[in-house]
């Protein structure tokens, strides 16, 4: 349920831009924030209708589960997506790295997520299990090696965020090419190999938290001499 004080119920006949949460310039959807509103469902591949204008998308903390649609990819507009603490599984479409203007992606804390939410008939969605039902399986969030040589393409991304998920693979070298980086959390997932050294070309990499993997090998030396790094959290 959207909250709707002050602002014309979702869906009527009023003027989207009047809705709850909906951002517009000049007449245009720009921007939707219904973070922590405990909207219950899907995204639908509906969405891709706001792909000429949608600069910013946050829809996190509320009870959204299922896959997300390969037609978000096709939000060329996009700088912001936040979609943190939901209940989202799948497999992280490949479409997405298509988003060449994203300067925060978070897609954090879909695994062991324990809230909840009550639709308007009663029953409850509860996250910690695949599309809100005890009856389907522990949800363990996204998956996909979603840090392969085609992570190299964001290259406006100053925040990362992708703590609490299924995400598995090695961390590419490619990652070096996102100079503008600043946060990068890919804590408690399953990625494997080693800390690649171009991690130490990041120069304005200020938080680095890769604990609770399956990373194996040595830290890159030059790691100590990355001076605008405050925090880096790292067990092998």
């Amino acid at each position: 349920e959207v909250k709707t004080v002050g602002y014309a119920p979702w869906l009527s006949e009023f003027n989207e831009c009047d809705w709850y949460g909906v951002t517009c310039v000049v007449g245009v959807v720009w921007g939707l924030d219904l973070a922590n509103n405990s909207v219950i469902g899907e995204i639908v591949p509906e969405i891709v209708g706001l792909r000429s204008n949608l600069v910013f998308l946050d829809l996190s903390a509320n009870c959204l589960y299922g896959t997300l649609p390969p037609e978000m990819g096709d939000l060329s507009s996009l700088e912001l997506l936040k979609l943190s603490s939901n209940s989202f599984s799948g497999t992280f479409p490949e479409d997405l790295y298509k988003l060449s203007k994203l300067e925060q992606m978070d897609l954090a804390h879909q695994y062991s997520n324990d809230g909840n939410c009550t639709r308007s008939d009663g029953t409850v969605v509860y996250l910690m299990y695949q599309k809100g039902d005890t009856e389907n399986m522990l949800n363990d969030g996204i998956e996909g090696a979603i840090l392969d040589d085609r992570i190299g393409g964001l290259k406006n991304l100053e925040r990362l965020i992708l703590e609490n998920n299924y995400f598995y693979g090695r961390i590419s070298s490619e990652i070096g090419k996102l100079k503008r980086l600043v946060y990068f959390n890919a804590a408690v997932n399953m990625l494997t190999g080693s800390l690649p050294d171009r991690f130490t070309e990041l120069r304005n990499l200020k938080e680095l938290w890769v604990e609770e993997n399956s990373l194996t090998g040595e830290i890159p030396i030059e790691v100590g001499r990355m001076e605008s790094l405050e925090t880096f959290s790292v067990w092998l």
